[in-house]
């Protein structure tokens, strides 16, 4: 045994019981890595399948709209609905397989586990949640509606897009090409702009709700 200025003895002789623990500590933690990569792989399959599977329906369901049902949502909007939509439906499903379904039983197992060592102790976890409900509020009133603006403005860049290829010839017979580029780009940088806006709130939120939870 060594024994520090105040007194206290450190054990440092049972060493067989620190390996035996530290062994099967790494042998869970080599567990824990080996599952979270094929439950990421999983849930990365499952969520393309679902994609694929909704993307063929609804481009199915477009290919029996009426002309009125066309003017209605526009070629321009089909196209997004049918990519750019549908890839954040995979994103948003992905996370809700690889953390939603985690979260409320880490939760539930953490305050248990906690509870059963030290009931005062566990009620601190409860101080940090007015952050997560400022964050929160944040989220629902700021972030979302411009995750909206961004599809919109997705919806009219796809259409000044194709516009501009299908009616090439007509741009370059009239000498269109700097007035087109200039009309594409300012819709471009407005959405480059909405776009950062939005990564720099999540890049604030995301980061802060992951520490407050840790």
């Amino acid at each position: 045994d060594m024994r520090p200025p105040d007194g206290k003895t450190i054990q440092t002789k049972n060493l067989a019981f620190i390996l035996e623990r530290g062994g099967y500590m790494l042998l869970l933690t080599v567990l824990a890595c080996a599952c979270a990569i094929v439950a990421a792989g999983l849930s990365a399959k499952i969520a393309a399948n679902f994609s694929a599977i909704i993307r063929s329906q609804v481009f199915g369901k477009v290919e029996t709209f009426s002309l009125i049902e066309f003017d209605k949502f526009s070629t321009a909007s089909l196209i997004t609905r049918s990519t750019n939509d549908i890839n954040q439906i995979q994103t948003v499903f992905l996370l809700v397989l690889r953390t939603a379904l985690i979260a409320p039983v880490t939760v539930i197992a953490g305050f248990i586990m906690s509870a059963a060592k030290s009931v005062p102790m566990t009620l601190t976890i409860l101080y940090p949640f007015p952050i997560l409900i400022v964050a929160s509020v944040v989220a629902a009133k700021v972030v979302f509606p411009l995750f909206v603006v961004i599809q919109q403005k997705v919806d009219h860049l796809t259409l000044v897009a194709r516009e501009g290829l299908t009616g090439i010839r007509v741009v370059r017979a009239f000498n269109r090409q700097k007035s087109e580029n200039e009309r594409f780009q300012k819709i471009n940088d407005s959405l480059t702009k909405t776009a950062i806006t939005v990564n720099r709130y999540c890049a604030i939120l995301a980061p802060l709700i992951a520490v407050v939870m840790n």
